[in-house]
């Protein structure tokens, strides 16, 4: 006999936060949605979830459109992307990264998209790799984020 697949709310996501004394927490929340089960509401109920629960949602919301590629003939070698001929990376783009674009790459997942697309989100100023967050420590985690400083919000998180 098949098991019935699990049924994830909006109200247990933020029953569960409260639950594990999360509620008004700063979480760093990198996860497949698959992992909850089936959640009625999708990712956009994850993050309203661990909302209602006062947490502030912190997501890596990478991007690689904006990387660029290394002059042809001009190979910089050992700066961590290899010595292949085919960089691996995509055409370079003709937009300019700021904080307010949605850009992000697939692999980052529903739940980090959600947060883009979340009224009031904070994002850092990292072309590459960006952190988002929502909540009402949104802008203090992120704000250190700079092209030099990827790993501020992690800093600013765990202190």
């Amino acid at each position: 006999m098949e098991r019935a697949a699990v049924r994830v709310t909006q109200h247990d996501i933020a029953d569960a936060a409260a639950v594990h004394g999360l509620s008004a927490a700063a979480l760093c929340v990198h996860s497949s949605l698959s992992s909850f089960g089936h959640v009625v509401g999708g990712a956009r109920a994850v993050v309203d979830g661990l909302l209602d629960a006062g947490c502030t949602v912190m997501v890596p919301a990478f991007t690689y459109d904006f990387a660029v590629a290394q002059p042809p003939g001009r190979k910089l070698h050992r700066n961590a992307w290899g010595d292949r001929d085919d960089d691996g990376l995509p055409s370079v783009s003709a937009d300019v990264y700021t904080p307010d674009c949605n850009d992000i790459h697939d692999s980052m997942g529903a739940i980090p998209a959600a947060v883009l697309d979340t009224k009031g989100r904070a994002r850092g100023d990292h072309a590459l790799n960006s952190f988002a967050a929502v909540g009402p420590l949104a802008r203090e985690l992120i704000a250190g984020q700079a092209p030099l400083d990827v790993f501020a919000p992690f800093r600013k998180l765990a202190g």
